[in-house]
């Protein structure tokens, strides 16, 4: 139920402001960045759609207006995110990523890419966190 509660939690990130704009950043000790890009997403369409078996990521909100639906532990958790906002993202979640219009969402990951960590099978995902949990 922890990791849940913490899925549910959305962070604002830290910013600097003056006359020219805003700096917003990200610094946190606990996550090590291996691998760090850029998601477009165009207007009434759905990025992600997949989970990861080992790498934890961190969604940065830049610009867009989206739903981001998590499935963790058979739970279904969906979030309106919105700009300068960011959530973590626990390895073995399910995210479906929904733009109501288009825009940019950075993504910072743990572990370099590796195709093997993807699960692309909303059933298979299902079946690997069942085993999981027995």
């Amino acid at each position: 139920m922890k990791l849940i509660m913490n899925l549910l939690k959305k962070n604002k990130l830290k910013n600097f402001n003056d006359s020219r704009g805003k700096l917003f950043f990200y610094q946190q000790n606990k996550f090590l960045s291996q691998r760090v890009f850029f998601i477009e997403g165009n207007k009434n369409k759905i990025r992600g759609n997949h989970a990861h078996k080992e790498t934890k990521q961190i969604l940065i909100n830049i610009n867009s207006k989206t739903e981001i639906e998590i499935i963790n532990s058979n739970k279904k958790i969906i979030n309106f995110f919105k700009p300068g906002e960011y959530i973590e993202v626990p390895k073995m979640s399910w995210v479906r990523i929904y733009f109501k219009k288009k825009g940019y969402i950075a993504v910072l990951c743990d572990k370099k890419y590796y195709k093997n960590d993807y699960i692309h099978d909303y059933e298979k995902f299902l079946k690997l966190k069942k085993k999981a949990f027995i």
